[in-house]
């Protein structure tokens, strides 16, 4: 069975929070584990729901809970993304990485 680990050092990305991540013991890695033993890599669907998973779990590891701070909420966003990209990285399949590449193009477009 194959799984992807998305793990994201969320402290890393949230700069100046010291004693409030250091409370909330945010200086460790969030893990999540999805399995893509079942995953058809030939169907272009299946990848794209397991993009989604990918970066659900992402969203999840990288939340710092912080609802107002737009410089934290900044920071859960590029923590996202970034651990999105490694969890990719990790999956190594084509099909997956090039929908990320295409994901990552058209948001840069939009403006995000």
């Amino acid at each position: 069975m194959r799984k992807i680990i998305v793990a994201a050092l969320a402290a890393s990305f949230l700069g100046g929070v010291g004693a409030a991540s250091a409370a909330t013991g945010a200086d460790a890695p969030a893990v999540r584990r999805l399995s893509i033993a079942k995953v058809d890599f030939s169907n272009p669907e299946a990848v794209k729901a397991l993009h989604q998973r990918l970066h659900r779990a992402a969203r999840e590891a990288c939340n710092s809970g912080y609802l107002i701070a737009t410089q934290l909420i900044d920071a859960d966003r590029v923590c996202t993304e970034q651990t999105l990209a490694d969890a990719v990285a990790q999956a190594d399949r084509p099909m997956l990485t090039a929908m990320h590449q295409q994901r990552q193009q058209t948001m840069t477009a939009r403006g995000y």
